[in-house]
């Protein structure tokens, strides 16, 4: 005898429960699985079609990267290189700050510099107040590390391409230490994600828990430092707001700071999945998943990964994230 079909929701409340539920039973992880690297077809039937997070732990073991990449050798290969780097107070880029009873969407401070300065920063060699952080999203990688290229083989690019069916939108560089934080975000990529030196740790959270988010509006800002004397790496930040001015709709909860769930209850419906990621080893982090990543440096104070975006495919996927987004909303109360 068939298993009785449990009771059809009769709220959008207990619908989305229902499919929170559904999600965790049938594709969304406990705990995340690692495995060698499949072919690009078992790897988009089993992981990109399901949406599923894997760590996969032997797909750039060739990469001379990983035995060369120490700060003695940046500095000699890349030193000279301009590159582009952010300045945060404490290491929270793109992230909200509520001042005088406003919430502001504020990003990172940025400038050019010689790569040589900045790994003088990393080991106390030049005096800064807050916190660089390389993470230009931007195709970086290819266009300001040109001398770092033959340190990273195109063999993950490649089974990545014939993966996707497209080629990456941007390799992207990221490199800095234990103080940097990455909001919770989404994005409209899917992700291979490179731990080259140090730990990245990403908590994911299904798409089906936008159900649960509230996203509030926020002023468009940018921190600027100003030098009390020049050279001194001292001095003041401030919050200056965008122009023209625009609002952005942003995420307001820190899911692993204490007590966020007395400020935000729903957090306590979501299905956080926390994930470390080791020197050499690669994340599939799958579009749409919801993520906040820390990191933890190694013995030279440093965490360094390369990344690569590949556009997602706008199929049926993103039309029932739409969907739910708009259900979400009504439900709310909101527009």
């Amino acid at each position: 005898m068939d298993a009785e079909e449990p009771a059809a929701p009769s709220t959008l409340s207990e619908a989305f429960q229902r499919l929170s539920m559904d999600m965790k039973d049938f594709c969304w992880p406990n705990e995340i699985e690692r495995i060698q690297k499949p072919s690009p077809a078992e790897f988009y039937r089993e992981y990109v079609a399901a949406n599923k997070p894997v760590i996969i732990m032997n797909a750039f073991d060739d990469w001379p990267a990983l035995k060369r990449w120490d700060l003695d050798y940046l500095r000699k290969k890349a030193g000279a290189l301009q590159i582009s780097i952010d300045l945060t107070p404490a290491g929270h880029g793109d992230c909200i700050v509520e001042k005088d009873g406003k919430n502001y969407f504020v990003k990172p401070m940025q400038y050019k510099t010689r790569f040589a300065n900045y790994i003088d920063y990393l080991v106390g060699k030049r005096k800064q107040e807050g916190v660089y952080y390389l993470q230009k999203q931007n195709d970086n990688f290819r266009l300001e590390f040109q001398l770092l290229h033959n340190d990273v083989l195109p063999n993950v690019q490649q089974w990545g391409e014939e993966a996707f069916g497209v080629s990456p939108d941007a390799v992207n560089l990221w490199m800095g230490d234990s103080r940097a934080v990455s909001s919770m975000h989404k994005d409209f990529y899917e992700n291979l994600y490179c731990v080259v030196r140090g730990q990245k740790h990403f908590t994911l959270l299904p798409p089906t828990d936008l159900a649960y988010i509230n996203y509030v509006d926020c002023i468009g800002a940018t921190y600027n430092f100003a030098e009390r004397e020049p050279g001194s790496g001292e001095g003041t930040f401030a919050i200056n707001v965008d122009e023209p001015q625009h609002t952005v709709p942003w995420i307001p909860f820190d899911i692993e700071r204490e007590g966020e769930d007395i400020k935000y209850p729903e957090i306590k419906r979501m299905s956080p999945l926390r994930i470390t990621v080791n020197e050499g080893e690669m994340l599939y982090l799958p579009s749409l998943n919801f993520h906040r990543v820390a990191q933890t440096s190694d013995a030279e104070g440093k965490v360094l990964a390369i990344n690569y975006w590949f556009d997602m495919k706008f199929d049926i996927k993103y039309a029932y994230f739409q969907f739910l987004d708009h259900v979400a909303r009504i439900s709310k109360g909101k527009k």
